[in-house]
């Protein structure tokens, strides 16, 4: 903190200029009145001041202040050759300037001036020094002095009743504080919550400014108290050195209009300062009156200390306050006791009830599912997995998870979180609805495709059958057809039948190896295809529960799709391989069903198994579905890998493990 520097001026444009102008070099503080200008002298002696010369009262200031206090540095502004600013060249200030001052000029001048304060203190505390010869004789030992009691009443248990309202405490603390010491001005200044900076919490006939300083925590006083850990008393401002160091406490000392200055400490840390002026007496400070001073410090840290964690404290339970509230999950929490502790407003209106009405009573008001799932969590028994129902009360559907709430081993309760899963719902149905839309919609394109080019066909020929009736080649024409195009459409319904009403299945033991050779077969026959296809089983691969019928089909299915893949290809083949990874419960049998073919098409192999997705000029795309999902119903899964190089298909089923023989077990011998 450097020497005030104070402006006198009733000319707004003036102070904003001048203002503008001395930002981040000076703080500036503006006055309007000679009265003014003195009480900042005194309290501050010496200063920078600036003064309007066009103001009428700034002259009468202006050789007030040359002659009570002539180290203040004075720069007048005005009319260089007018009368006022003759006399204040003639009273011997430190610079006259015109009102329109260049902002480097002016800039210049006050570091000069803060320079020359500067040098004029440092002179001034050198004065004050005692000659070496003339030392005064040491002070008793502060011991030596009885102090009066140094006792806090209040007693501190009762002080703290008010930690809830930390500046009402302090204030109450420094009233009887001030009281006890005999005191007329007394301040404390500390942190707030979630502040660096120090301010004036507490203050008693404190002066205006010290009412609206801000103390930043690498201010050079507070690094001194800081690393010092002792008073700053006028009484002792002798033995501080260097004189640089004198020179910025005495500033803090005037500027604050204290006496003493006494750090509060709280875990080796500075947590703030205490300041006070003269006795009320009007006796000077001695050291019995320190030393009073430095105990009641002492109880007012552990005050201030206590203050401030209960302050963090609640600010740090509001913000979670907060937080919890406004989270859009519901959450609800009882401690060990099974009472309930805590629920957010988001927990009450998907339960219908007043979350402040349920604080401390017993979760049975949430609804015995709920209050039962607590209990348990809180007894070890925690829900981790959502439990959906929907509320009798609110009728909306929840999803809620436990967790038990620990200490250590040591049970502190349970909370729930209720999650409302009625967006989430309405998603689900409006995805429904648009899938449903959709595949009805490509149902119905996919059945007036298929349907058309058999109809066309019998309608053609019937059209030519009267004038051709009597042509036994074309009746046997029209037979042929008429039979395979209503053939075909049969095939059709009844795929369609299948996949809307699967048959139930009936699971026995089957050979894989079986049933793979008797699909590869039959998709051989359907196709009149005479690709190569190779079947490999291990010998040893064990059998699995299965539909023999299903499985069948799906795997011819499965054939059928590598074979017409490869009707364009150059040598064509297809690989079967049947293998097993063990006897276990976990194991799975392994069919891959690989081709060389060109590959499927990026941008439907992620739509491959659902209905009417084909690649083929015939078909409705049921077929692929169909097989997923009988390997679905067998406990399976199926995947696809695909590219440039071939297709693969792997179908995982799992073993069937049985102790004894199994009693049914079944092979394809040609038929279905």
């Amino acid at each position: 903190m450097g020497p005030p520097c104070i402006l006198l001026t009733r000319d707004d444009v003036v102070a904003r200029r001048i203002e503008g102008q001395l930002h981040g070099s000076a703080d500036v503080t503006r006055v309007a009145s000679s009265a003014e200008v003195l009480a900042a002298c005194r309290q501050h002696d010496p200063l920078l001041l600036i003064m309007d010369l066009g103001w009428h009262v700034a002259l009468e200031a202006c050789r007030e202040v040359r002659r009570c206090f002539p180290d203040t540095q004075i720069i007048a502004l005005g009319s260089l050759r007018a009368d006022p600013m003759l006399e204040a060249t003639a009273l011997g200030v430190y610079a006259c300037e015109p009102h329109d001052i260049d902002r480097l000029r002016l800039k210049h001048l006050v570091r000069n001036a803060y320079a020359h304060l500067a040098v004029l203190e440092e002179n001034r505390s050198l004065r004050d020094l005692p000659p070496p010869s003339r030392a005064p004789a040491a002070s008793p030992p502060l011991h030596h002095a009885p102090p009066p009691p140094a006792t806090l009443p209040p007693p501190l248990p009762q002080v703290f009743h008010h930690l809830h309202d930390i500046d009402h405490m302090l204030r109450g603390v420094l009233e009887t504080a001030a009281t006890n010491a005999g005191v007329s001005r007394a301040g404390i200044f500390a942190q707030a919550a979630s502040d660096t900076d120090f301010r004036l919490r507490a203050g008693m006939r404190c002066l205006p400014e010290t009412e609206s300083l801000i103390v930043d925590r690498d201010d050079e006083f507070v690094d001194w108290m800081y690393t010092h850990a002792h008073v700053a008393a006028r009484l002792t401002l002798a033995h501080i050195e260097p004189p640089a160091t004198r020179i910025m406490i005495k500033r803090w000392l005037d500027h604050l209009g204290a006496e003493v200055i006494l750090p509060l400490h709280g875990h080796s840390q500075l947590i703030g300062w205490l300041f006070v002026g003269h006795l009320s007496s009007g006796m000077p400070l001695d050291h019995s009156n320190l030393s009073h001073l430095i105990a009641i410090a002492h109880d007012l840290s552990v005050v201030l200390e206590n203050g401030l964690l209960s302050e963090e404290a609640t600010v740090q339970k509001t913000l979670a306050e907060t937080v919890l509230g406004s989270i859009p999950a519901g959450i609800v929490a009882i401690d060990a006791g099974s009472r309930i502790q805590w629920c957010n407003g988001s927990a009450g209106q998907m339960l219908g009830l007043a979350p402040d009405t349920l604080i401390g009573k017993s979760p049975s008001l949430l609804g015995a599912r709920l209050a039962d799932m607590l209990i348990r969590a809180a007894h070890g028994e925690a829900v981790t997995d959502p439990v959906k129902w929907t509320d009798p009360i609110t009728q909306l559907p929840l999803a809620v998870m436990t967790r038990m709430l620990t200490n250590g081993d040591t049970s502190l309760g349970a909370v729930a979180i209720l999650n409302d899963l009625s967006q989430e719902r309405l998603i689900l149905e409006r995805q429904e609805r648009i899938d449903r839309a959709t595949f009805w919609t490509e149902l119905a394109a996919a059945i007036s495709h298929e349907v058309r080019n058999p109809l066309v066909a019998i309608s053609t020929f019937a059209q030519l059958l009267p004038d051709r009736y009597s042509d036994p080649e074309f009746r046997e024409q029209f037979s042929e057809l008429a039979v395979s195009e209503i053939g075909r459409l049969n095939a059709m319904i009844d795929q369609i039948n299948d996949f809307a009403n699967p048959p139930e299945l009936s699971f026995i033991t089957v050979h894989l190896g079986d049933i793979l050779t008797a699909s590869v077969q039959q998709a051989k026959e359907q196709l009149k295809s005479g690709i190569p296809i190779r079947v490999t089983a291990d010998p040893s691969l064990p059998p699995v529960r299965g539909d023999l019928s299903a499985l069948l089909e799906c795997f011819t299915h499965i054939v059928c799709n590598a074979i017409e893949a490869l009707q364009n290809a150059t040598d064509p083949s297809i690989l079967v391989v049947a293998t097993g990874n063990g006897k276990s419960a976990a194991s799975m049998a392994m069919v891959r069903i690989q081709d060389n073919g060109p590959g499927i098409p990026p941008a439907i192999v992620d739509k491959l198994f659902s209905p009417f997705c084909t690649m083929k000029a015939r078909g409705i795309g049921l077929g692929l579905p169909i097989a997923k999902r009988t390997i679905i119903d067998h406990n399976g899964h199926i995947d696809i890998e695909t590219g440039s190089t071939g297709t693969t298909i792997t179908v995982s089923l799992p073993i069937a493990v049985t102790k004894e023989a199994p009693q049914h077990e079944a092979s394809y011998s040609g038929h279905r």
